[in-house]
Parts: structure tokens; sequence; C-alpha cells
């Protein structure tokens, strides 16, 4: 059985992590550009009977489709980090 004291350690665990979890927030989101740029430069250059793959919905839609769920997100790690607060203050070194 644990007291609420005993999850204050928990709490210090978590608020540590913040800055973490928000710079994998912005690799994800970086990660989702490569690959749709990638994709997108792979079915221009992928010909198939004299025309670019690029050219058939079926390979737009799946491409546009990840385009449209990334953008929203480009900006969200940032303002995210401004809700995380101040990095903690570090104590002076003692002189030794």
């Amino acid at each position: 059985m644990s007291t609420p004291g005993s999850l204050q350690g928990f709490r210090y665990i978590l608020s540590g992590m913040n800055a973490e979890r928000i710079l994998i927030a912005a690799e994800c989101v970086g990660d989702a550009k490569w690959f749709i740029d990638r994709a997108r430069a792979y079915a221009g250059e992928r010909s198939v009977f004299g025309r670019p793959i690029g050219a058939n919905q079926g390979v737009q839609f799946p491409i546009a489709k990840a385009y449209a769920r990334r953008r929203p997100r480009s900006t969200g790690p940032w303002p995210a980090r401004a809700c995380a607060g101040p990095p903690p203050r570090r104590r002076p070194a003692s002189p030794s």
C-alpha cells in the first residue's frame, strides 16, 4: 500500500521527462516530413507504362493523407516547449 509521500519521487521523475517527450515529438514530426518527401520524390521518379506512378490517384492519395496528418503537427512541439516551463535551476557549484 503506497502513501501519498511515496508518490512524490515518481512525480519528480515524470516532471523531469517533459523535455524528452517534447524532443521525441519533434523528432517524429521531422521523420514524417522526411518520409513524405522521399515518397513524393520516388513517386515522381518511378515510371510504369511511360508515366510516373505519382500520376495515379492510388499513389497520390496516401501521400496526401500522410501530409495532411503531419501538417498540423509540424508546429506542435515548439509551443509545447513553452508550456513545459523553464528548465530546473541548478545549484551553484560549491567551492572546493
